[in-house]
């Protein structure tokens, strides 16, 4: 009991004096201490403290930890990750190798290997792939611990080749965290076979699903392996899914020239608008003006995005005019645009409504990647009600997620302006078909 309330006095004294005053009150009792578990975790809790203010007794105490019966490798753990986190490898990786003598043999000699591998990497030593490896050897009987350190080898594998050979031990990597997962596929694009890719693409479809970082990583995949040169049929239906999930607006206009290629079109010209796609990607602008056609075309549509995002007016409004001169003159409806006349809305709406009826008013055009809802609640944004209940309508018909209850909602707020304003039979009529929709 007195030797447990010298241990934590110690951890009272360093939250409020510091390590130095923690040691020099610590240090004397460990000595007096018997074998036990309490002598353990002060043992261990000094040597961490020395590790920096008392090289000799750290390296004396480390050589010690190597033949301690009574210590605990979860208490090993949490001190290991509290240096690596002030960024004392050195220290971490010394008390890592005496835990590995330590554990030797015994379940939590793989967790053990493990710990050391991490402190190897985060001192920059490549010898973490060996250790990671081995962690992964010695867990037969631990699954996740298994399935962790082969995830960290392979992220130290500098070699695509090898890194692609692991992956495909770990596909799909189920139950596995996104950023694992996400690496892990990564590293399967770079198989030979195009089995594993497919498999990999659809680990990127189900995390480009999601939200957030991970998700729009898992899209910049794809639409980097679409820009390859040799994709299979099986990989090209792949890509077209992933990268129409969920992506954000510009990237969804920079991606729709990439769609294209992934799906093999013959007319697409594979290196030119992959480098302008990839632009508008990175926040840049799409480069050159390219003659005509439909790389034209779809440099309108990137040219718009990126006026929009810059904010200059005056530049998106001229973009818009042109690309609604060429769709009014029987040019090629590219997907691209559905997100520009978005992007573009609240920048000038005018232009980028006009444009949006032309596309609408092309008979056999490619749908919104993204379908009807977003671009609705884009133009009813900008305070025209009549055609943004169009298009919430069109939505609803497509069965497109939300649509119906979208539209409800804006039918019942429309139908009380109306009769604010004495429209009273427009009114009824909109509140009847709110209340159809509802029922």
């Amino acid at each position: 009991m007195l030797d447990e309330l010298a241990i934590e006095g110690a951890d009272r004294i360093e939250r409020n004096f510091g390590k130095r005053a923690a040691l020099v009150a610590l240090a004397p009792v460990l000595d007096s201490m018997p074998e036990g578990k309490a002598r353990a975790r002060a043992h261990l809790r000094v040597m961490v403290l020395s590790a920096d203010l008392d090289p000799a007794r750290f390296e004396l105490l480390v050589v010690g930890w190597e033949t301690e019966r009574h210590g605990k490798h979860a208490e090993v753990r949490r001190a290991l990750r509290s240096l690596l986190r002030e960024g004392a490898a050195r220290p971490a990786i010394a008390i890592a190798r005496a835990e590995v003598k330590r554990t030797e043999g015994t379940f939590h000699a793989a967790a053990a290997a493990y710990l050391l591998g991490l402190a190897l990497e985060a001192a920059g030593d490549a010898g973490a792939l060996a250790l990671y490896d081995r962690a992964a050897e010695l867990a037969g009987e631990q699954p996740r611990l298994q399935q962790r350190a082969r995830v960290r080898a392979l992220r130290r594998c500098s070699a695509p080749d090898e890194a692609a050979r692991r992956a495909q031990v770990l596909l799909p990597l189920s139950d596995g965290p996104p950023a694992d997962r996400l690496a892990v596929a990564t590293a399967a694009l770079a198989s030979s076979g195009r089995y594993p890719r497919a498999a990999a693409l659809d680990v990127l479809e189900e995390l480009a699903a999601g939200e957030g970082a991970v998700a729009r990583h898992a899209r910049a995949r794809a639409a980097v392996h679409a820009e390859s040169a040799s994709l299979s049929a099986i990989e090209a239906d792949r890509l077209r899914t992933v990268l129409a999930h969920g992506a954000d607006a510009e990237e969804l206009a920079a991606l729709g020239s990439l769609l294209r290629l992934a799906a093999g079109d013959p007319g697409a010209a594979r290196g030119e608008e992959a480098i302008r796609a990839r632009a508008v990607l990175d926040g840049c602008a799409p480069g050159p003006r390219p003659p005509g056609g439909r790389l034209l075309t779809e440099w309108l549509a990137l040219a718009i995005v990126h006026a929009s995002h810059e904010g200059r007016v005056n530049e998106a409004r001229e973009l818009l005019r042109e690309a609604h001169y060429r769709i009014a003159g029987g040019a090629r409806v590219e997907a691209p645009l559905w997100t520009a006349v978005r992007v573009a809305m609240p920048v000038a709406p005018e232009p980028a409504r006009a444009l949006t009826k032309a596309l609408l008013a092309r008979s056999g055009a490619e749908p919104p990647p993204r379908g009807f809802l977003p671009l609705a609640d884009a133009w009813l944004a900008t305070g025209v009600t009549e055609e943004g209940l169009a298009l919430l309508r069109r939505a609803a018909r497509d069965r497109e997620p939300g649509a119906k209850g979208r539209l409800a909602a804006q039918l019942r707020a429309a139908g009380w302006a109306a009769a604010a304003e004495g429209r009273r039979d427009e009114a009824i009529d909109l509140l009847r078909e709110a209340k159809h929709l509802a029922g």
